[in-house]
């Protein structure tokens, strides 16, 4: 089964900007993102908020297992479903860049880091520092100044929708060969 089916995608004007972008989640993600099918053709869908799948996950698998290919379904399954102001994608690449390079041009990738670049991964690691707690600072300041309850997106989102607060996305983090990473950056 092609993604594009999955989502109901039948040619090039589906995809200038994706239709899909029209449909704004309740939640922080959409609740269905279809990232593949089962025997019958019956899709499976991917659903990262927090009371559902959760936004944490990990893909596991020997070597030509297709953990590669299921990361870029999930990220072009998200990425045509969710505009760039409510996903931002930081891309990971341990494999020279040849596995998530595709991405790079989409409106959502904020960056793509791989091994070739030396430096560059130690310094994609604390910029992710830097955003997290720089996210945890503004749901900290807009609770206190509010006098609510803020302590996800998802919050911050009910409250952006009853005025003036800027898009915040999910920052969606992938590491293809996490083991490499890791090993590099202990």
């Amino acid at each position: 089964v092609r993604l594009l089916d999955l989502l109901d995608v039948s040619g090039p004007a589906d995809l200038q900007p994706p239709r899909l972008w029209d449909a704004i989640p309740a939640g922080a993600w959409h609740p269905n993102v279809p990232i593949g099918a089962v025997g019958g053709g019956q899709a499976v869908h991917l659903d990262l908020n927090q009371s559902r799948h959760g936004p944490h996950g990990i893909i596991a698998g020997a070597t030509g297992a297709g953990k590669s290919v299921l990361l870029k379904t999930v990220i072009a399954a998200l990425a045509a479903t969710h505009p760039p102001e409510r996903l931002q994608l930081l891309l990971i690449d341990f494999k020279g860049g040849a596995a998530l390079m595709m991405f790079a041009p989409l409106p959502h990738t904020a960056g793509l880091v791989t091994d070739l670049e030396g430096r560059l991964a130690e310094r994609a690691m604390t910029a992710i520092k830097s955003e997290l707690r720089r996210r945890k600072r503004l749901l900290k300041e807009l609770a206190l100044a509010r006098g609510v309850k803020v302590e996800n997106v998802g919050d911050y989102r009910a409250l952006a929708a009853q005025g003036d607060l800027p898009p915040l996305p999910n920052l969606l983090i992938v590491v293809d060969e996490f083991d490499e990473l890791a090993r590099a950056n202990p």
